[in-house]
Parts: C-alpha cells; structure tokens; sequence
C-alpha cells in the first residue's frame, strides 16, 4: 500500500478528522443502453461500424454527479447506416460539504483528490471498428469503470431495435467515494 493510500485511511479512521465520512456514488451499471437510428437503413451488414464512445464523469451542478455517455456509430461502406447516442445518468447528489473524491493518480496510487476546478472528473474516450458480429468488451480503462461493452455489427438488424441482438453499449461502474 503506498503512503498516500495510508495516509489517507487513517485520517478516514480518525474519530476527530473533518474527513471522517465518505459516500458512494458509483458502483452502478447501465444495460444494453441503445444508440438511435440517425441515418442509412438500419443493418451495418458485416460494413464495420466505426464506433466513436465517450463516458465523462462529472458535476452537472455544484452537488449533481452525473455520467455522459457519446457514441456514435457509422457504417464504413454501402449506404452509411448510423447511429447516435447522447445519454445523462444522474450518479448522486454529493453532500454539501463534500470536498474530495478517491481516486488513483497520475502515478496509480490510491488517495483522496480534491475536486477539479472543472465540472469533468475524468474521461474515457474509445474507438474501434467492429470487425465481427461480437460485443467488444474493455476492462478497467480508467479507475472509476470496471469494463463497458459495446455491440455494433449483429447478425441481424443492428440499429432500433434494442434488443440483445442490437447496437448498444453497457457500462458497469466501479465505487466512486467522495468524501466529507
């Protein structure tokens, strides 16, 4: 464990610290959350797609965590089949006093942050083109994702339907603590 991560739990441990409390606000996932028909017909038809994915965690308000989710898909041949994703999901409310949040830095060591003077947390952007008729899982991009998984090309229609068998991305989140 390194310094900064024990530092930081025995000041979580002191009965007398201001930092004596903390909240979660992630740990929470998003399931097969579907792109929209945005042009083309709706059948990618073995042509990629090329898919765009951005996740931001942020502040939406001075106490409002939430998690904004871009992605957009693009057939790579043929008529251009798209899809657009634009979704907000609100993680929690922080508490007034909330002042830090734990998070790995710069150099992967676990320890308490202060908030950025910027509403984002921190971001995962990721591109790929679908080359088969699987989901593409990525495993912990960044500290506060366990792992997302994206659906492009299927063996059938790929776009509208929402269904297992249909463009969409699922994000699972790891513990977001902040503390108080």
């Amino acid at each position: 464990m390194g310094v900064r991560a024990a530092l930081a739990l025995a000041v979580l441990s002191s009965s007398t610290s201001a930092f004596a409390a903390y909240q979660n606000v992630g740990d929470k996932q998003f399931l097969q959350v579907c792109p929209q028909h945005v042009g083309g017909d709706r059948e990618y038809d073995g042509h990629g797609p090329e898919v765009n994915t951005r996740i931001d965690l942020l502040r939406s308000s001075e106490r409002d965590v939430r998690l904004i989710v871009d992605m957009h898909q693009i057939e790579t041949v043929a008529d251009w089949s798209e899809a657009q994703l634009s979704r907000s999901f609100h993680l929690g409310t922080l508490p007034s006093k909330a002042t830090h949040y734990w998070a790995r830095d710069s150099e992967g060591e676990w320890g308490w942050k202060p908030f950025p003077n910027s509403p984002v947390f921190d971001s995962v952007e990721h591109y790929f083109v679908d080359s088969n008729h699987s989901a593409l899982t990525v495993s912990s991009p960044d500290w506060w994702i366990r792992w997302f998984r994206i659906n492009g090309d299927t063996g059938g229609t790929d776009i509208g339907n929402c269904t297992s068998d249909d463009a969409y991305i699922s994000i699972y989140l790891n513990s977001i603590r902040v503390m108080y």
